[in-house]
């Protein structure tokens, strides 16, 4: 009789300042839906907070498709923190354009989807840092900077806004819960910006309360 053994994979992550919780929870809220470029990482992971909130934005037909495995691997990251995978996850996304499936762990931590050297080779992409673009697939895009300075590129199907309707929204009167999906659609049509980026977008067209900044 054969017996079945697992063997665990250690992969290196080597991500802004360590592994400092306040950092962490931020950036994830600055790439929600999104991809961070990291080229340091050499397998694609994501925290379990990200892909709750990803796998919630998706269509019914896209959640079909996802597909999990055990996970095997143990990511460490800054500061020596090791994390063990809680399973291999298949995803639908849009990369510059093109329908794609990305492979990615998934660890007990707030960090976003850390796309990994690998991954990024496979996608052909050439950063431009002079100009803040990259090739992607063949397609030149602009990239999004988070406020820990980290690239990222945006991986759902944006729903269409018209950008001269920000000026007509009403966010005052509506309640929190509308408020804060209004709030999504919008990171969303402007291609994920930072928090900071928004809302200076929102402060221009005469719509923002400091007091949104909690419903975000």
């Amino acid at each position: 009789m054969q017996e079945r053994v697992n063997i665990t994979e250690e992969e290196e992550v080597v991500m802004f300042t360590g592994n400092v919780r306040e950092d962490i929870t931020r950036l994830g809220m600055d790439a929600r839906n999104c991809a961070v470029l990291d080229s340091a990482c050499s397998s694609t992971v994501c925290g379990q907070l990200w892909m709750r909130s990803y796998v919630d934005s998706l269509s019914g037909t896209d959640k079909a498709k996802i597909f999990k495995e055990d996970g095997n691997k143990v990511f460490k990251f800054g500061g020596g923190t090791r994390l063990k995978s809680i399973g291999e996850y298949s995803l639908p996304a849009v990369i510059a354009g093109k329908d794609v499936i990305i492979r990615t762990d998934v660890v007990d931590s707030d960090i976003p989807l850390l796309l990994s050297r690998t991954a990024m080779k496979k996608a052909g992409v050439k950063m431009d840092l002079e100009n803040d673009t990259a090739e992607i697939f063949g397609q030149h895009i602009s990239l999004n900077l988070t406020s820990s300075g980290h690239y990222c590129i945006p991986i759902d199907k944006t729903e269409e806004i018209p950008v001269a309707d920000v000026c007509a929204v009403r966010l005052e009167e509506l309640d929190s819960k509308k408020r804060y999906a209004t709030l999504l659609k919008l990171h969303r049509q402007f291609a994920h910006p930072p928090m900071k980026r928004l809302i200076a977008l929102l402060k221009d067209a005469g719509v923002w309360k400091e007091e949104y900044e909690q419903e975000m």
